[in-house]
Order: C-alpha cells, then structure tokens, then sequence
C-alpha cells in the first residue's frame, strides 16, 4: 500500500462527507419549502422553490453513489492492509488518518501524548519501512 493510495481515499472520505452534510442540509430546505398552490408554473422552468432543492439533491444522490462505488475497492484494500499492522498504535494511527479521515492534529489528539508531526512521522517511516 502506498501513501499516495491511503491519501486518495481519505480525500474521497472527506468529499464523501462533505456531500452528505450538503444533501442532509438539502433535505432540510426541501422540508421547509412551500409549494405554490396557484396552480401557475414559475418563470424558472415550471420548478417551484421545493422542486428545486429537489432536484438538486437528486443530483447530489447520484455523485454520492459514485463516489462509494470508486471508494469500495481502495477501502477494503486499505482496511485489510491497516488491520494487518501489528504495532496497535501505528495500526490506530493509519485508521483514523486513513479510514477516518482525520488531521494530524485530530489523530495525535485521539492517540494522545504525541504531536502532529510525530504521528506523521510514524506513518512516513512505516511505510517506507514496509515498502
């Protein structure tokens, strides 16, 4: 496993959550969209406000299927390589880096007693080591 291959998947994680926020924050507008009751269609397309936001998290849908599909190989490649590290600080290190998708900072926080520059330092020279 390469670090390039681990980065590609914690960035499609982070997109892959960005996404949701955006589609849940998508079902809250359409939720609070009212429909026209006059009958008349707007001058945007016939679209009222809801359909709008409807549509567009449709779309949103339809990339966020995507993403999981391209994520479904790299992840389980991944999770199979990080669960075979045998140090328990480096393999917790890889999955919340990798699988989770969190910052140096937020890593060496979780793992406690260490920097962010340690904790990158530790994957760095895993990795090279296990070439």
């Amino acid at each position: 496993m390469t670090l390039e291959k681990l980065n590609k998947l914690r960035m499609s994680i982070i997109t892959l959550k960005n996404l949701q926020a955006k589609i849940e924050d998508k079902k809250r507008m359409a939720e609070r969209a009212t429909q026209k009751l006059s009958g008349m269609p707007s001058a945007k397309g016939g679209c009222n406000g809801k359909e709008n936001v409807i549509l567009s998290y449709i779309d949103d849908e339809k990339e966020l299927e995507k993403i999981c599909e391209e994520m479904s190989a790299a992840h389980s490649e991944a999770f199979t390589y990080i669960m075979s590290i045998e140090e328990p600080t480096i393999r917790l290190i890889f999955y919340y880096r990798f699988i989770n998708g969190y910052s140096w900072n937020e890593v060496a926080t979780l793992i406690g007693g260490n920097t962010e520059n340690s904790v990158k330092k530790t994957v760095y020279r895993y990795i090279e080591r296990n070439k």
